[in-house]
């Protein structure tokens, strides 16, 4: 399993607002190490963020409907604000 989970928590997601602005702030890049980078959207290279995600990155993270989604080669996280972790059914 991942070391790191992403959350709100982190600059993993960008401030609020609506979803075109929240796309255009950041962009995000995965690699085959499962390294997640987190960029500012800006003419300077500027790191937000990296988090390990625990299996290698190979597409590319897709914002839509206020949702990140970030597909590793064993795991599809969505990450969103507010949202919750899913209970684990006994």
């Amino acid at each position: 399993p991942p070391r790191h989970h992403p959350s709100v928590a982190d600059p993993l997601y960008p401030p609020p607002g609506d979803e075109l602005e929240r796309s255009r702030s950041s962009a995000y890049i995965g690699d085959e190490d499962g390294d997640l980078c987190v960029f500012a959207a800006a003419k300077e290279k500027k790191l937000l963020n990296e988090v390990n995600m625990g299996a290698p990155i190979l597409s590319t993270p897709v914002v839509a409907n206020g949702t990140l989604y970030i597909s590793t080669q064993t795991h599809l996280y969505a990450v969103s604000e507010g949202a919750k972790p899913e209970e684990k059914q006994k």
